[in-house]
């Protein structure tokens, strides 16, 4: 990249003209704060990819935020399988959604920060 080019100068002005990055914090950001709890959340376990993408569009129109994802091996089972992540606190909302729509989940998953898995009893 040159100097010289919009992107240059926009680079330049990010490092503070010299080559190096400023110091301090931009926006009163500080260092990220840790955290001590793990995030808990839930897997549908869907049958196919195309129900998972119904099952996540369903939830999304719902205003509840899912993600589409392959099902990690330990809990995926023969073969491959989809599944649709939510957060803890969506999965009441969620499975009354899906009742609604038609679109009853395989399995249904809480995982923890230390990554094990536990399948949940509908």
């Amino acid at each position: 990249m040159r100097r010289g080019t919009k992107e240059g100068r926009r680079i330049d002005w990010l490092r503070g003209g010299n080559g190096s990055f400023p110091s301090g914090n931009f926006c009163g950001a500080g260092a990220p704060q840790e955290r001590n709890h793990a995030m808990l959340y839930y897997l549908i376990v869907c049958r196919s990819l195309t129900y998972a993408q119904r099952t996540a569009a369903a939830l999304e129109r719902a205003g509840i935020t899912a993600r589409v994802l392959r099902s990690p091996k330990s809990i995926a089972g023969e073969g491959c399988s989809h599944s649709v992540k939510i957060s803890q606190r969506n999965l009441p909302d969620s499975l009354r959604i899906l009742r609604q729509v038609g679109l009853a989940p395989k399995r249904i998953y809480i995982t923890a920060g230390d990554g094990s898995y536990q399948e949940v009893a509908l």
